[in-house]
């Protein structure tokens, strides 16, 4: 898709930062010098193709219910099925294929750790397979704003020390109502107030404050336009993991997520003897030569040679999505 000046201004300035306020999308427009209904129609026509996923929060891992990576080795002729297995059930957004032994990896989130094991369980009975889970232990840079020429440096999100994670009651509600992101009309968050059942005159006002807060606390990280990057050229996609001591690994993470060309870097707990990496690092890029490069550039930069690593190639998207905690996949 040739992308026009509006769609290629909203993707470049709006993938953070969108207002808050009760009506987005004329404050957008207004910045972008455009009508509001230019940027809702260009909007509208990214999302039908398959570019942008949703205009809406990005939260803190942990931040809203339980959520882990999980990942199984799956007999090739069966990958396709079992993809399509495990991306049915809601609660699993992000399901892709790797080039590696564990060859199937998917994000899962729950409303908490028994819902999430229980969801875990059904899938390998579903399957019959083992999955491996590698629940996050430290999030050291997790951002997948994508510039469109591919050379400007992206802000850094600040990483928040905070345990906050989203209250249960009205807040439950609201982050839940926020996951399919922001309907595409002029009071979208009268919308949102909808789908969570708040009462009264002031459910807009609230949805609004509620983003805020969180904005402010470190539990949303961005608010904006989620992009999917391989509709954008970035198909050269690469997890790189090493199993790097205890003593190191903090240092070793909080290094890798200062380089501009990594976009997620965090600390998982491994699963021996299946999975012993424990330290997690993508790196998306157009071309894989060019991907490879710049991942032998970070080992050598940060004297990481020394320790077991592995590289795990992105083939198939079989699903990305937004998270899914409670169900809320449809609204009345």
């Amino acid at each position: 898709m040739e992308l026009s000046p509006a769609q290629r201004a909203l993707l470049d300035r709006f993938q953070r930062d969108f207002p808050t306020s009760a009506t987005p999308y004329a404050d957008v427009a207004r910045t972008l010098a455009l009508r509001e209904s230019d940027v809702v129609d260009a909007l509208q026509a990214l999302v039908d193709a398959g570019i942008v996923a949703r205009v809406g929060p990005i939260f803190r891992a942990g931040s809203v219910g339980a959520s882990t990576l999980a990942a199984m080795a799956v007999p090739l002729p069966l990958l396709a099925d079992v993809a399509r297995t495990v991306g049915a059930h809601g609660g699993v957004n992000h399901n892709y294929a790797r080039e590696h032994r564990f060859n199937l990896w998917f994000v899962a989130h729950a409303r908490d750790d028994a819902a999430l094991a229980a969801l875990l369980g059904e899938i390998e009975t579903q399957t019959r397979l083992p999955a491996i889970s590698l629940p996050l232990v430290r999030e050291y840079h997790i951002d997948l704003g994508f510039p469109l020429d591919g050379a400007r440096a992206k802000p850094r999100t600040p990483i928040v020390a905070t345990d906050k994670r989203v209250e249960a009651g009205e807040p439950w509600q609201v982050a839940c109502a926020l996951e399919l992101g922001l309907p595409l009309v002029p009071r979208p968050y009268v919308e949102i107030a909808r789908r969570a059942g708040l009462k009264g005159a002031d459910g807009e006002a609230r949805v609004c404050r509620h983003l805020r807060g969180w904005r402010d606390e470190g539990l949303v990280k961005r608010i904006g336009v989620v992009v999917r990057h391989r509709p954008l050229g970035f198909a050269a996609n690469l997890m790189a993991v090493w199993e790097v001591p205890e003593r190191d690994v903090d240092r070793a993470g909080e290094r890798l997520a200062t380089e501009p060309a990594v976009t997620l870097c965090y600390r998982r707990a491994p699963d021996p003897p299946r999975w012993r990496y424990n330290l997690f690092c993508m790196v998306h890029g157009k071309h894989r030569p060019h991907v490879n490069a710049k991942v032998d550039a970070l080992v050598m930069r940060h004297a990481l040679g020394g320790y077991p690593h592995a590289r795990l190639w992105s083939i198939t998207a079989y699903k990305q999505t937004g998270a899914r905690h409670d169900g809320m996949a449809a609204y009345g």
